[in-house]
């Protein structure tokens, strides 16, 4: 990921070293990812997070993830009826077996 973000650099931070210090110096790491990330679109970081080998993907509002051609297909999404909402959409049970209702 590092080199990724053209942090090569960061490797060699003793305190980030380890599982143990990343989460020690949690707020920093972040802090740190997050001033090189905001300088590029999320989806320059997907795919250049993907060719190095880091699985990553986008976070979706919730919109975004109803009009996600993936849940759809899958059928992911279900109208109900909410008492003081009305109608509205809820993502459904990720189980799904064959023979089944997939429940809500």
């Amino acid at each position: 990921m590092c080199t990724a973000l053209d942090r090569p650099d960061w490797t060699e931070k003793a305190e980030w070293s380890t599982g143990d210090g990343r989460r020690t110096h949690r707020t920093a790491v972040h802090a740190a990812i997050g001033e090189v990330t905001k300088l590029k679109s999320s989806q320059h970081w997907i795919d250049t997070f993907n060719a190095a080998g880091v699985t990553c993907g986008p976070i979706y509002s919730m919109d975004q993830v109803f009009a996600d051609e993936q849940v759809k297909m899958l059928g992911m999404a279900s109208r109900v009826d909410q008492p003081v909402l009305g109608r509205v959409q809820l993502l459904s049970s990720p189980l799904n077996f064959e023979g089944t209702k997939r429940a809500i």
